[in-house]
């Protein structure tokens, strides 16, 4: 095998180990390799690894939980956003939403085919519908959140 496979199979397996991350610190380490240290992906993770060695940390590592054993063969899934629930393939280990826009409404608790009316339908509310103030844009994220880890922790 040529030096360059070796170096672009490399690259494609620190690529699958950073989409194993959340998105946020996920785009931050190839923002890092790619735009500010200019080096391949795998340097980045085989540095911090290194890095952990050196300081006596590696021994003591963390794990998010849907990196459980049992769960590390991607699955076809069903979107959790009822009024989609098309089937997907994840790209991250505990996906439950096919979709960055499906994942958006149902943290807003809106569905696509509901139309803002002036009076408040129980079974069908709308943010607009809800009667009294509207939550703020961080309780209902602090609140998915919490939805979330309790899914991704079944």
């Amino acid at each position: 095998m040529t030096e360059r496979s070796t170096m672009k199979r490399l690259e494609i397996a620190a690529t699958l180990i950073l989409d194993q991350l959340p998105k946020q610190l996920r785009d931050l380490a190839i923002e890092l390799a790619d735009l500010q240290y200019h080096c391949p992906r795998w340097h980045l993770v085989a540095g911090s690894i290194m890095r952990l060695s050196e300081e006596g940390r590696l021994a003591s590592y963390s794990t998010d939980p849907g990196w459980s054993t049992d769960r590390l063969e991607r699955e076809p899934t069903i979107c959790a956003y009822k009024p989609c629930s098309k089937s997907f393939e994840p790209t991250r280990l505990g996906q439950i939403y096919c979709s960055n826009e499906c994942g958006h409404l149902a943290t807003i608790g809106v569905q696509n085919d509901l139309k803002p009316s002036s009076s408040f339908d129980p079974d069908n509310p709308t943010p607009d519908s809800l009667p009294g103030p509207n939550p703020s844009i961080e309780e209902i994220l602090r609140q998915s959140a919490e939805i979330s880890y309790e899914e991704i922790t079944r």
